[in-house]
């Protein structure tokens, strides 16, 4: 059985030469690709496939700020759980800098919540604890802007069933 490390490398390998080949050049703005948090490619979870998304981020280097401009979601990367199988779909082929995102200082309540592990989370049976982890990690990256907008579309059952937790307070 694989680790999350050796899961989280088995994606970045398929991820990084595509991106190589995406890169947006220029003096002023540094490019980098960031993978998002697992996603469960069926909610409830049936089929044992976890799905990452690539977008851009790049650092402007002539106007320094607290945040980061956002690029576009470039690829849906789908995992296997059993068998480690990782295939790329590339969904942009133009790399182009979207809205500024800022940050802000995490509290500890936050910091807590960020401690759970959704690739260990979705990887086995959900508890009613793990759920709950899952929802509030979940549901603080979303309130952080740091869920793009086309992955909560994509898998609108996932994210409706963490904002439906949160209202009735199941997690």
């Amino acid at each position: 059985m694989l680790t999350d490390s050796q899961r989280l490398a088995l994606v970045d390998d398929l991820v990084r030469p595509v991106w190589e080949t995406l890169r947006p050049g220029g003096r002023d703005l540094v490019w980098q690709y960031v993978l998002t948090d697992p996603i469960p490619s069926s909610w409830p979870v049936r089929d044992g496939v976890l799905v990452f998304y690539a977008y851009a981020r790049a650092l402007n280097l002539a106007q320094l700020t607290s945040g980061e401009l956002r690029g576009p979601v470039w690829a849906r990367i789908r995992h296997v759980l059993d068998s480690g199988e990782s295939r790329l779909e590339l969904l942009r082929q133009v790399i182009e800098p979207g809205p500024r995102h800022g940050v802000r200082p995490l509290t500890g309540p936050e910091l807590e919540i960020l401690q759970a592990r959704p690739l260990t989370l979705l990887g086995s049976p959900l508890s009613k604890e793990g759920e709950r982890q899952l929802a509030a990690y979940f549901r603080l990256q979303l309130s952080l802007g740091n869920v793009p907008p086309e992955v909560v579309a994509a898998h609108a059952a996932f994210f409706q069933w963490i904002s439906r937790a949160q209202r009735e307070g199941d997690v």
